[in-house]
């Protein structure tokens, strides 16, 4: 558990706050057991936040979402 600041520059894109349970903040583990302990360079990340969160900053409520997944 955690906090998640993007930027980009100088300006701040997305801040999920300090971690507090249910209300800040954000976890992040390495997705599948199998295919991590075999994967050599490319490893899946899950990103759960405590709040929805449009991380693409696509506009728009519909594209808000706890659940993220980032591929390295």
């Amino acid at each position: 558990m955690g906090r998640m600041v993007m930027t980009t520059g100088t300006d701040t894109l997305y801040d999920s706050g300090e971690w507090a349970e249910d209300t800040s903040g954000m976890s992040i583990k390495v997705r599948g057991n199998t295919s991590a302990a075999s994967a050599k360079e490319q490893l899946p990340y899950k990103i759960k936040l405590v709040k929805k969160a449009d991380l693409l900053m696509r506009g728009s409520k519909v594209y808000k979402n706890k659940d993220w997944v980032a591929l390295k």
